[in-house]
């Protein structure tokens, strides 16, 4: 009879065993699928604030150099007006000058440039 008794506990215990065993491994999967799931979120989320970093650095970019444009074209202007440039205008010029190319100006100031270099320095009084 102890050996009736014994295998009808060998196969509960081994039904009990695999079902445990079985959601363990479920809950395991699940567990991972859940954290494949979350580290693709925050990574369409991180992509998604790395481009909206680029696209506001670029309109950043775009906006810094029209206003060195408008500034440069304001001043060389002034100067070819009084026919002469001040030396502060000189600094000032050459450093907005060399801002706006390399954050990516165009050729137009550079003809204003080259004509505002050969103005003559007015001398302060």
């Amino acid at each position: 009879m102890d050996a009736i008794y014994f295998q009808i506990f060998m196969a509960v215990f081994s039904a009990v065993a695999s079902a445990l065993v079985s959601l363990l491994f479920y809950k395991i999967k699940k567990a991972h699928h859940y954290r494949e799931q979350q580290e693709l979120k925050m990574q369409e989320e991180r992509q998604k604030s790395e481009d909206d970093l680029r696209n506001n650095m670029a309109l950043l970019q775009e906006g810094v150099v029209a206003l060195l444009h408008n500034r440069l074209v304001s001043i060389i202007t002034d100067c070819e007006t009084v026919q002469g440039k001040r030396l502060y205008q000189i600094e000032n010029v050459t450093n907005m000058y060399h801002a706006y190319h390399g954050l990516g100006g165009n050729g137009t100031v550079t003809v204003l440039y080259e004509q505002f270099k050969k103005l003559p320095t007015i001398k302060p009084e």
